[in-house]
Parts: structure tokens; C-alpha cells; sequence
């Protein structure tokens, strides 16, 4: 009878040892998990920060193409003011007719003629674009560029962001 008692307490013994030693396991996984979650959320946060800085460089780029910068609603108003520029929506017709700003052409970015037409414009003169947020403008503005225009200004956020009075 001792010896069966002794062999119970033995592998009772033994089933709290691996449990003990799984919590163990237990706990430095928790830990391993800990410190790679935390790598993670450190690499999303510098990626992200690169990002800002990468957009900040988009916002003003200079090339043998030419410039290309985004001016805010107050910047872009006060440029409407000069002579000799060019202003171009680049939003839908439809966009257009519900509003835009004062002299602004509309040359719609989703044409499949867009380049012919923006081709047409004097490459010398200051260009300035503008869509509805920003986002069409910001791919035109790198196409015109492209396309050997000296001087293009993109409206930061679009005409959404334009406080100014709207033409129909």
C-alpha cells in the first residue's frame, strides 16, 4: 500500500512540475509576445513617420521637370490675384458646373485626352490646379510636371478646403 501511495505522490509530484514548468513557458511566451507587439507598433510608428516626411517632400519637389508645390487655401487665393497664370480644375464637368473658382478651366483628369489637353497650355506660365480634395490634383500635378510645365501650384485639400466664393 505504501509503495502505491508512494508512486501516486510521485506522479502527483511529477504533474505539478510540468505544470509549474508550463506556466513558466506560459509566462515567457506572454513576455515574447510583449516585447514583438511592441517591435511591431515601433517599426507601424517610424514607418509612419518616414510617410509624413515623405509627404512633406511631395508637397515641394523641384526637378529639372520643373516645381511642383501645394499651396494652402490663402496661398492659392493670393496667386490667383497675379497675371499671367493658368488655373485648372481638374474635377468632372459635373463637379465643375456646381461650382469653381473664378477664371478656372476645366480639364477633366479622368479624360483619356487630359495630356493632350493640358498640352496645350503655355509650359512657361504658372500652372494652378485643384480638384475637389486634393487627391486628383496631387496625380495631375506630377503628370504635368512631367510633362515639362516650369511651374505648377496644387491647392491643398481641394476646393473643400476653399473658403472663397464659388462661381456657377
Amino acid at each position: 500500500m505504501e509503495k502505491f501511495r508512494d508512486s501516486i505522490q510521485n506522479k502527483i509530484t511529477a504533474n505539478h512540475k510540468n505544470i509549474f514548468i508550463k506556466q513558466i513557458q506560459y509566462g515567457k511566451m506572454k513576455k515574447i509576445l510583449l516585447v514583438a507587439s511592441l517591435g511591431v507598433l515601433f517599426m507601424s510608428c517610424e514607418a509612419q513617420s518616414q510617410g509624413t516626411n515623405n509627404q512633406e517632400a511631395q508637397a515641394q519637389s523641384s526637378s529639372s521637370e520643373g516645381t511642383y508645390k501645394i499651396l494652402s487655401a490663402a496661398e492659392f487665393e493670393k496667386a490667383m490675384n497675379k497675371d499671367n497664370i493658368t488655373i485648372v480644375d481638374v474635377r468632372t464637368p459635373e463637379e465643375y458646373q456646381n461650382g469653381h473658382l473664378k477664371t478656372a478651366q476645366n480639364i477633366n483628369y479622368f479624360d483619356s485626352d487630359f495630356q493632350e489637353k493640358m498640352a496645350l497650355f503655355d509650359k512657361e506660365k504658372p500652372l494652378y490646379i485643384y480638384c475637389k480634395s486634393g487627391n486628383r490634383s496631387g496625380k495631375a500635378g506630377k503628370i504635368i510636371q512631367k510633362m515639362g510645365f516650369k511651374e505648377v501650384y496644387d491647392l491643398q485639400g481641394g476646393v473643400s478646403a476653399w473658403s472663397g466664393a464659388l462661381e456657377q
